[in-house]
Order: structure tokens, then sequence, then C-alpha cells
């Protein structure tokens, strides 16, 4: 399954910086919380979160869905 990006920027930024101190934490404190910021750091790297796919939840205001430009005017010029 292909999860399509379904973060903003700021939820994207926000995963990286708790993710981030999650781990941090853990490290310091020697337990296995930095799995739960490692899976913060990963969607905010990626800028796609699983849980709110299956939720069918977006923050993005655009997808993928969207076509480029290239392929919207090669479409226009068979016509």
């Amino acid at each position: 399954m292909i999860v399509k990006k379904n973060l903003a920027s700021w939820d994207r930024w926000c995963r990286i910086i708790a993710g981030t101190t999650i781990i941090g934490i853990a490290i310091y404190q020697q337990n296995l919380w930095w799995l739960l910021g490692l899976a913060l750091l990963i969607n905010g790297l990626s800028g796609r979160c699983g849980a709110y796919a299956l939720l069918g939840i977006s923050t993005a205001k655009t997808t993928c869905d969207i076509p480029d430009s290239k392929m919207t005017q090669d479409k226009r010029e068979d016509d």
C-alpha cells in the first residue's frame, strides 16, 4: 500500500521536533520510548502518516493526486 503525503509542513515540523526530543530523553533514560520517537521522526521526514491514511485524515493542503502542469499541457495538445 502506497501512502500519499498527508502531513502539512507545520505537522511535519511538530513530529520532527517531538520525535527528536523523545529519542533524546529515551536514550538518556535507557528505555524503549525511542521507538515512538523514531516513528514520529520518520513520519515527519517522509510527510506520510499511516494512521492518518487509514482514518482518511490529511492536514496537507494538497495531495499527490493533482497532475503536474506538464502532463496537463500534453493532454491539451492532444485534444
